[in-house]
This record gives structure tokens, sequence and C-alpha cells, in this order.
């Protein structure tokens, strides 16, 4: 079963790579994971030095988008409810009754 992390970044130390690799870890145990952090990183996105450009944030969401779709659910990380891109991965995910779980 593939599982999707959405949750914050923007406004996060380190755009939140840590509590997307923290969740990774362990839904991997359970699950194929499909974290955006790494797929950031498989772009050369360093969230210690990189800077999450407009042009970079629309071809990110793009990706994730098509990941969404390729998942069997949503793993949604604490403090999605002011991020948009978290917010619209959501949406999509209702939209085709992809399960979401939320982290407590």
């Amino acid at each position: 079963m593939k599982i999707y992390i959405a949750g914050p970044m923007r406004g996060y130390p380190r755009y939140n790579f840590d509590a997307f690799d923290h969740a990774r870890d362990l839904l991997s145990f359970c699950f194929d994971v499909v974290s955006p952090a790494d797929m950031d990183r498989e772009l050369g996105f360093d969230p210690d030095k990189s800077e999450a450009t407009p042009e970079f944030i629309e071809q990110a969401m793009r990706r994730d988008i098509e990941a969404v779709l390729s998942v069997d659910a949503l793993f949604v990380l604490k403090g999605w409810e002011q991020s948009k891109g978290t917010l619209a991965e959501i949406a999509i995910a209702n939209w085709r009754n992809i399960p979401v779980h939320y982290e407590k």
C-alpha cells in the first residue's frame, strides 16, 4: 500500500523536512511512502541552503498532485490547517475517495 505524506513546509525551519522524514521513517515499516521532502531532495533542493521560489513551488505542487493521484492513502502532518498546498492535496484525495489520516 502506497501512502503520501502531506503537510506544511513554507514558514517552518528547514521547510519542515524533519517532520516529513520522521513520518516517513515510521510509516515505512508498513507502507511504501511517498514524501514530498524526498522528492524535493531528488530535484537538488537542500532545506538548509535552497530557497523555495514561486517557480519551484509551482513545479513541486504539480508533481505532488500527480503523486497524490497515485497513492492509496494520505498521512497529514500537524499544522496542515494553514497550508494551501496541504489543503489542495486533501481536497484531491477527498475528490478521489482516497483515505486521509491525520497525525495526532
